[in-house]
């Protein structure tokens, strides 16, 4: 059937049946909410430790840690936001300004970009770096500018520059004057902040303070994400089930954006496939473009009857994913793989041993599986596929089955 691309471009610009108005924008990596949520109280301390640069005439330099998708770029840029809110009403000229190292991967090219934005009249080409840093303070104290600068992925810089950097204002005054114009905010995750304390410890002593930001927990991921669902998305779209779904995904690593982007990409798929809902095969689906291949290599090391139970798992969450059924029972898994041996001429095991199939299948992030406490019926286990979708994981287990010597006695 031929395609009519100019009308389902016209339905596109009529509107998404899934996202709100501008509501796809607020899932980009640079937006800043309204809110940032279990953030506060390091929010707070960061604020406390500019209350110096606002009325002390003094600069700050802090360092920001933790694993990737902890929330260190958004906790420190959304401070500043607020930071240059309060200094704006106190009439207080306070420029913040960003810049990732992975892109600006000097302290020259730092400088020259921030001299030619903000039309100071010199390109900077030419220049040594001390020249440079002597004209960036001579302009920000002729214009009374208070400049705090955020870098982030600071191990891209090499560390005698970030030396440069955070005694800037102790190198460069100029006659004789007190007052200190800039601030920095350094970020890296824990293993880069590591490596760059141990080639210059004398940069911790450079710091005013540093704040490590701990993983999320469950609770807190499912909060966010249900924040920033309710920005992006239409009512109905998705179900609580399958924000605890994203949840499951992105729990052991904690990494929120990794969660988000998962919702971005089912999102476009519902959108392209004109559905106003959300399923869960769509959201596995997306872990495809957002996360590495699957895990071939651990199919090779299962024994056949733990690939049967994962096949079995697979395809019942398949058929499920249309009733926006996103985690099935052990005793569901347990009646699918009995059908998968007999298809499979193999006798099956007995259920305490396909549970011991499960946690195996468990430890190795294949699928996941967990105790949860019903109110009138007791504990239940409940299993489901995370980062990826089941589709792809029944494929390349059937692969694997097909390439299998059955005749080896599991």
């Amino acid at each position: 059937m031929h395609m009519d691309f100019e009308e389902e471009l016209r339905k596109s610009l009529a509107g998404s049946p899934v996202f709100r108005k501008d509501g796809e924008v607020t899932l980009d990596r640079d937006f800043i909410p309204e809110k940032v949520l279990h953030r506060d109280e390091i929010i707070k301390r960061m604020l406390l430790d500019f209350k110096i640069v606002m009325k002390e005439n003094k600069g700050v330099n802090i360092g920001v840690r933790g694993g990737g998708g902890f929330g260190k770029t958004l906790v420190s840029r959304f401070s500043q936001q607020k930071l240059k809110n309060v200094a704006d009403e106190f009439g207080i000229n306070i420029d913040i300004q960003y810049y990732n190292c992975f892109n600006h991967r000097t302290l020259g090219a730092i400088l020259r970009d921030y001299l030619l934005d903000k039309h100071m009249y010199m390109s900077g080409k030419g220049f040594s770096i001390s020249e440079l840093m002597t004209y960036l303070i001579q302009n920000l104290e002729k214009k009374n500018i208070k400049l705090v600068i955020i870098l982030d992925e600071i191990q891209n810089l090499d560390t005698s520059e970030i030396m440069q950097l955070l005694t800037i204002n102790e190198d460069f005054r100029t006659n004789n004057n007190t007052k200190e114009f800039v601030s920095f905010i350094l970020i890296a995750r824990d293993y880069d902040w590591n490596n760059i304390l141990v080639k210059e410890p004398r940069i911790a002593q450079r710091l005013t303070s540093t704040y490590k930001l701990e993983q999320y927990t469950a609770s807190e991921l499912f909060d966010i994400y249900l924040y920033r669902m309710e920005l992006a998305f239409k009512e109905g779209v998705f179900s609580d089930d399958n924000i605890e779904l994203i949840v499951d995904m992105s729990e052991t690593s904690g990494n929120v954006y990794y969660g988000i982007e998962l919702m971005r990409h089912a999102g476009k798929r519902a959108e392209f496939l004109h559905e106003n809902e959300v399923l869960p095969e769509m959201i596995r689906g997306a872990a495809k473009n957002v996360s590495t291949e699957f895990r071939e290599p651990l199919l090779d090391k299962l024994r056949p009857h733990e690939l049967f139970s994962l096949l079995a798992v697979a395809r019942l969450l398949e058929r499920l994913s249309d009733k926006n059924i996103n985690k099935i029972t052990i005793y569901n898994a347990y009646n699918e793989y009995k059908v998968v041996c007999e298809e499979y001429g193999k006798n099956p095991h007995v259920i305490t041993v396909f549970r011991k199939h499960v946690k195996k299948l468990h430890q190795n992030h294949l699928l996941k599986q967990r105790i949860v406490n019903i109110k009138t019926r007791g504990r239940r286990g409940e299993i489901n596929i995370i980062g990826f979708s089941a589709e792809l994981v029944k494929k390349k287990v059937i692969e694997c089955l097909d390439g299998l010597s059955m005749n080896e006695e599991s």
